[in-house]
């Protein structure tokens, strides 16, 4: 095998030797047991068995120490600068976001303006010294969206090809958030999270200083639930007599449903006829959740500012952007003087609507009911019973006419404490 290199000879009489010094042009030969070497160096032939060289023997041998440790610090860099973690979470409120559906309804353009959340720093022993966090969302649209929900459940050609974002404006963090420390706050959005939007996804992202570095970011991911509606209906046009929905009418003029009605639902005027609190009547509705130090309420209510409560025949309607997988639980107050609930508060779980996907590509959701003509995520619907003269949870859908067309557009709700 033959080399060519660069070698020196320092000692002319000691042909073991080599200085670094001063070189000439050179071949060497290797001797076939691979421990000698001699080279041509000033008319001279020298041997020896040590070389001062680099050759690929020597790289060879240093890569299976240098490359796992080149790896191993290149990875050390992309997890400090990658450190930092934000976890997500509910809020007080028990909700990310609230609207009232009667305000923002408009496909695309309306929506949800403001989100509130907790934010939990889970970065390992530093804290959010300072800087700036914000929310973004990532979402499609259902294309099919309709204000009044007439939509059929969503099939893959209405959700949108292209995913969208929209950020939130930025909060500055003066005060530091420790390791495992957990803060919430809410975020306003310029542009709204769409009504109609679908696969959402909410990160929270931290810009500024992190422990000791200046300019680090912190991200922290959660897969939320799409738009839930809401849907609460006056069904007192009809009356619960006898296991069934009849109109005033009808039991006005029957023997044997005006004999069931009980005197609580009789006028009281000695008129045959269902007395005006139990037919016909516009009811005070609220539902009342989060928490003691942050309660929401969403109203319809006969109250100081007007009388905003739910007609014969109609409905009201919120949306919300909540955790799926668990229920969001409110309590409903209902005052109709003489008509309450047994226990003055009743205790509902509300679905959240999800939306998923197949392996084979099919899109699945929340469950989508229909009452009276009018689809929600989760109707209420409360109806008057006339022998107890007592809210009753309502009629089978075949008893119970169609809302007509204007009857279908939500009343307007007033949310406090968002």
């Amino acid at each position: 095998m033959t080399f060519y290199a660069t070698a020196v000879n320092d000692n002319e009489s000691s042909p073991t030797s080599t200085n670094l010094r001063a070189s000439t042009e050179s071949v060497f030969d290797e001797d076939l047991d691979g421990h000698m070497i001699s080279y041509a160096a000033g008319g001279r032939l020298i041997t020896t068995a040590r070389i001062f060289a680099l050759n690929r023997l020597n790289f060879n041998a240093a890569y299976p120490y240098l490359i796992p440790k080149a790896v191993n610090y290149s990875a050390g860099f992309i997890n400090y600068f990658f450190r930092g973690k934000l976890e997500i979470s509910l809020p007080e409120a028990g909700v990310y976001a609230l609207v009232d559906h009667a305000v923002e309804s408009c496909k695309d353009d309306c929506g949800f303006r403001s989100i509130k959340l907790k934010v939990t720093n889970r970065t390992v022993s530093d804290a959010l010294v300072s800087g700036e966090l914000l929310a973004v969302v990532k979402f499609r649209r259902d294309q099919c969206y309709q204000p009044s929900l007439d939509n059929d459940s969503m099939p893959l050609t209405c959700r949108s090809p292209e995913e969208e974002i929209v950020v939130s404006r930025a909060i500055p963090i003066v005060d530091p958030i420790a390791s495992d420390a957990t803060r919430e706050f809410q975020f306003t959005f310029d542009t709204p999270i769409p009504i109609n939007a679908t696969d959402v996804l909410l990160q929270a992202v931290f810009k500024g200083q992190l422990g000791s570095e200046i300019d680090a970011v912190a991200v922290g991911t959660r897969d939320i639930s799409e738009p839930t509606f809401v849907s609460t209906f006056n069904d007192s046009d009809r009356v619960f007599v006898g296991g069934s929905c009849y109109t005033p009418q009808e039991i006005e003029s029957r023997d044997s449903l005006w004999n069931q009605l009980g005197p609580e639902c009789r006028d009281q005027n000695g008129a045959r006829r269902v007395s005006a609190s139990c037919a016909n009547v516009a009811f005070n509705f609220r539902y009342a959740g989060g928490s003691t130090s942050q309660p929401i309420l969403i109203s319809t209510v006969y109250d100081g500012a007007g009388d905003n409560r739910i007609p014969p025949r109609s409905l009201a309607r919120f949306a919300f952007l909540a955790d799926g997988g668990a229920p969001v639980t409110y309590n409903i107050v209902f005052h109709n003087a003489p008509l309450y609930l047994p226990t003055d508060e009743s205790t509902i779980n509300l679905d959240t609507n999800r939306l998923g996907e197949s392996l084979d590509g099919t899109l699945w959701g929340g469950t989508v009911s229909s009452h009276r003509g009018v689809k929600s995520s989760r109707p209420i619907y409360v109806i008057v019973d006339g022998e107890t003269g007592s809210p009753a949870g309502g009629c089978p859908d075949g008893q119970l006419d169609a809302l007509n067309a204007n009857e279908r557009v939500p009343i307007r709700s007033a949310i406090t404490g968002w």
